[in-house]
């Protein structure tokens, strides 16, 4: 027992040993080392009485040891309304949470080459705190460091920067301008809808810039600057991250970056004034809502790197009037072009085997839809709504048609609809066709008629006509089909018969092919055309 008591009395005395804190020239230090080397961090310096300019030396002697001041504590200057100027030793190497907080009085803090941290709050509410100047080593700016420090108009971010909290800068109302030279930061902001975002409520902030040499925008990182106008992408630029610029509702322009491969969920969303965005030619991954309520959005190059357009990334883009799905995409995931009310012409990837559920539901100004021959299932509501279409194309290989596909509120939707598969597809249930007027014209392979006309649901459409001649649609695979010059170019196409289409159904051109070289066929205006190459295929081209 007695043995049990010393110890816990060793103890004791030890940590009083280690944890002493004593007061120099108004100022309290607490002990962090008692061993060489002997360290100390600022306690307690909210006093009044230490006056406006407040130095903080790098040495204090207490107890005939010298002593390195090596931080600035938790809440040791918190809520001292009186000083107006610090100065930090060149020894400091971290500000503690709370440290400053408060001083409402703080116009210039000097951030020392050695420091690395600045901690949780360290400077919240110092509205008069003017716009610091950072030393090339820090790494770490925690959550809420400058938060309602509404006096800061510039920040410059060195590159050493790994790591800035939620909520970082949010509130600095007069910020107006960052230069980012971050190359190497991994944590920026909480992903919360732009809830913790790092520049929250910095309504001034307009004017962003980069350094070239960096790779990735960290998640959330600029989401919700409100005002922010135009982004020059840096040119060794990688990745753009989950909510980057998440509700930048002044954005208007998005420049540089090429060399950009992978763009994260939500990074443009919401940005309702993006009406100019780069062509991003190294493109492999676009995320779920990547532009969802881009509704100035005018156009956007898809990359033929990419392979899948995910979940509403084009959502509610309503300005967005054409699009052209490369040859590599296989699969169009649900919602991915919804409400795109002002789309008005759609290629779809030769390659595409899965349009999803309401992909391009409300696309109320497409004019017409070609389905490439290797889709097989046409999803729910996939095409839902699309008013405008008056022409319809189904590719060879189309086997079901789930409900709704192409329901309509216009009766006078889909006048003609050409079915390229003998074998009629399955239809889920009689609203496949909602709303479509039963005697529209509807062609079909030679010798199909009859299955048709006794197919469920099929049997409900009474203007059935038949196409024949028809060639095996495997035999096109070779086949391209392009503009130039204003004309349609076919090569690849052994024999054949080519016929071109207006969208009113009237008949353009009609050529007999007699070689595979290429054969340019002269088309009078500029448009968009149907092509069908021996009533087999049909394709849809723009012609410039």
């Amino acid at each position: 027992m007695k043995h049990f008591v010393g110890t816990f009395l060793l103890i004791l005395s030890f940590t009083q040993i280690f944890a002493a804190d004593f007061t120099c020239n108004g100022v309290r230090y607490l002990t962090l080392s008692d061993s060489y080397p002997y360290t100390v961090e600022v306690l307690q310096a909210n006093n009044s009485n230490l006056g406006t300019d407040i130095i903080i030396p790098d040495t204090v002697i207490y107890d005939n040891i010298a002593y390195a001041v090596k931080a600035i504590g938790v809440q040791a200057f918190y809520g001292n309304t009186t000083v107006e100027r610090i100065t930090l030793p060149i020894t400091i190497n971290r500000l503690e949470d709370n440290s400053f907080g408060n001083c409402s009085a703080l116009t210039v803090v000097n951030f020392p080459d050695s420091l690395r941290y600045i901690g949780e709050n360290a400077f919240i509410n110092c509205n008069n705190l003017q716009s610091p100047t950072f030393n090339n080593l820090i790494d770490t700016i925690d959550g809420g460091a400058f938060e309602n420090c509404t006096s800061i108009q510039v920040l410059t971010l060195p590159e050493s920067i790994l790591y800035i909290g939620k909520k970082a800068f949010k509130g600095c109302t007069s910020l107006n301008t960052v230069y980012n030279n971050m190359i190497r930061c991994e944590y920026m902001g909480n992903i919360d809808n732009g809830i913790e975002a790092v520049f929250k409520n910095c309504p001034a902030f307009v004017h962003l810039f980069f350094h070239d040499e960096m790779e990735r925008i960290p998640d959330a990182a600029f989401s919700g600057c409100e005002n922010l106008s135009m982004v020059v992408l840096p040119a060794h630029l990688r990745e753009i991250g989950q909510q980057s610029f998440y509700e930048c509702t002044s954005l208007e322009v998005v420049t540089g970056g090429d060399s950009t491969e992978f763009i994260d969920d939500e990074a443009f969303k919401g940005c309702t004034a993006l009406n100019t965005i780069t062509d991003f030619y190294y493109l492999q991954y676009l995320g779920n809502d990547a532009f969802s309520s881009c509704q100035s959005l005018t156009r956007f190059y898809l990359s033929n790197l990419l392979d899948t357009i995910h979940i509403r990334s084009f959502y509610e883009c309503s300005s967005l009037t054409e699009i052209s799905i490369p040859n590599h995409i296989v699969c169009i995931e649900s919602a991915a072009f919804l409400n795109c009310t002002g789309l008005e012409q759609l290629t779809l990837s030769e390659s595409l085997q899965t349009i999803d559920i309401e992909s391009f539901l409300n696309c109320t100004s497409l004019d017409s839809i070609v389905i490439p021959r290797s889709v097989e299932l046409i999803r729910s509501r996939a095409f839902y709504n699309c008013q405008s279409a008056q022409f319809l194309s189904l590719g060879a290989r189309v086997s079901e048609i789930e409900s709704d596909a192409f329901s309509s509120y216009d009766s006078n939707a889909f006048q003609h609809i050409v079915l390229l598969t003998a074998t009629p597809p399955t239809l889920s249930s009689q609203y496949c066709w909602g709303g479509i007027s039963h005697d529209v014209v509807i062609t079909v392979p030679c010798g199909s008629m009859p299955a048709y006309a006794a197919a469920p649901f099929w049997d409900e459409f009474t203007n059935f006509t038949e196409n024949c001649d028809a060639i095996d649609d495997n035999e096109m695979d070779d086949v391209q089909i392009y503009t130039a010059n204003g004309n349609i170019v076919v090569t690849g196409l052994e024999s054949g018969e080519v016929e071109i289409y207006d969208l009113s159904g009237r008949i353009i051109a009609h050529e007999m092919m007699q070689n595979c070289g290429q054969n340019e066929i002269s088309i009078p205006t500029s448009g968009v055309y149907i092509v069908v190459i021996d009533r087999k295929t049909a394709r849809k081209v723009f012609v410039l």
